[in-house]
């Protein structure tokens, strides 16, 4: 197996010990820039068949598990005399089988409104006094059967601005574009929590046509002709773990590298990420602005793992930028409660959603709202 061919040299005094780069160009581009022929190496190609192998372990499964977010150092208005903390911890079960699945999300605590856009540190703060605070509980339902998508959310807050507004809402929605399965339900993607794409790692390694033709869609924030380029950098012990590193690059159509990845693939633990590394160059080379990592395991059958613990951070870029330090914006924690391989699923578990009555359904075919109904407790 590929694992045992990785031989062991020392590349840095850090704790990674990292064998010589095996260079793999995912894809060549024509003349046009556009993708001509997808080039996977005798190893990458291996590696990506032990990853499916694996990845088939996990493709019907039942999970909870509760999530901590915390914002940091954020200032909405000029006056406010320091940044409010802005926590929430939010309750999540979840079913899938295939890419067909329900997921269903309890939150509670202090959210961020953003009414003029999402950036770093700098561009969340107030733009117009428009970006706000609310306190108080949400819910959502998302449910797919592989063919109509179903939604509900839900909340009860009261917005921190001029007059603390208590709002309650509800809004449901029945649709024939897919759902994305959530990467809760794919461990071995579950690390790449920023920058990453909602398809299976075997898939993404395979380049950025692969990943279009899964998602039935390009990916969003990319020029046509863009394409990954990756290093199999070798074996390095991360998290106390054997690991197969590896680089991933995506390149823009005139040659130059915007963001890196770096992954760490656990050797006993189902080739599944036990580290991630984000990386946009038009910020920095050197400080990522995104981590995830796994802090602790599950065998939830034997040889078969899944994690119990894990946490990520976002960084502020502009610091990164201008400043060349790392100042942490974004914290979230991740405990996992439960996990079940092969659970008994009911019949009408991704095709059916009860919502609660009054609820606005809008119905969407193509994109386009056709009609709204009011529910009345019915199953749609």
């Amino acid at each position: 197996m590929l694992i045992q061919k990785l031989k062991m040299i020392r590349l840095t005094t850090s704790i990674c010990v990292v064998s010589i780069p095996l260079v793999v160009v995912f894809m060549l581009l024509s003349a046009r820039g556009e993708p001509q022929k997808t080039v996977l190496s005798e190893e990458l190609q291996d590696l990506i068949r032990e990853i499916e192998q694996n990845e088939a372990l996990y493709n019907t499964l039942k999970l909870n598990l509760t999530t901590s977010n915390s914002e940091e150092g954020i200032l909405f208005h000029k006056d406010e005399p320091e940044p409010k903390p802005v926590q929430s911890e939010s309750e999540i079960s979840l079913v899938a089988q295939g890419l067909k699945f329900r997921q269903e999300i309890q939150s509670k605590g202090r959210f961020i409104v953003l009414v003029s856009g999402f950036g770093s540190g700098e561009a969340r703060r107030n733009i117009g006094n428009a970006n706000y605070t609310e306190v108080g509980t949400k819910e959502f339902i998302f449910v797919f059967d592989g063919t109509t998508s179903r939604h509900f959310g839900a909340g009860d807050v009261v917005a921190e601005r001029q007059g603390n507004q208590p709002q309650k809402s509800s809004i449901g929605g029945i649709s024939n574009a897919p759902l994305r399965l959530p990467n809760f339900a794919r461990p071995h993607m579950f690390v790449l929590r920023y920058g990453g794409a909602h398809v299976p790692l075997s898939t993404y390694l395979k380049g950025i046509k692969a990943i279009g033709e899964f998602r039935g869609a390009p990916l969003p924030n990319l020029r046509e002709g863009a394409v990954l380029k990756a290093q199999i950098l070798g074996t390095e012990e991360c998290q106390g773990l054997k690991c197969t590193k590896l680089m991933i690059e995506i390149v823009n159509p005139g040659g130059t590298p915007r963001s890196r990845r770096e992954l760490w693939l656990a050797h006993d633990r189902n080739l599944i990420p036990v580290k991630d590394l984000f990386y946009i160059y038009s910020y920095s080379k050197e400080i990522p602005v995104a981590e995830a990592i796994i802090d602790e395991w599950q065998e939830v059958r034997p040889g078969v793992w899944f994690p119990l613990q894990a946490h990520s951070n976002r960084f502020n870029s502009f610091l990164a930028k201008h400043e060349g330090r790392q100042k942490r914006t974004q914290h979230v924690k991740y405990d996992f409660h439960s996990i079940q391989l092969d659970p008994k699923i009911p019949p009408n578990e991704f095709s059916s959603l009860k919502f609660p009555p009054g609820t606005k359904v809008k119905i969407r075919e193509d994109g386009k709202i056709i009609k709204t109904i009011d529910a009345e407790a019915n199953e749609l």
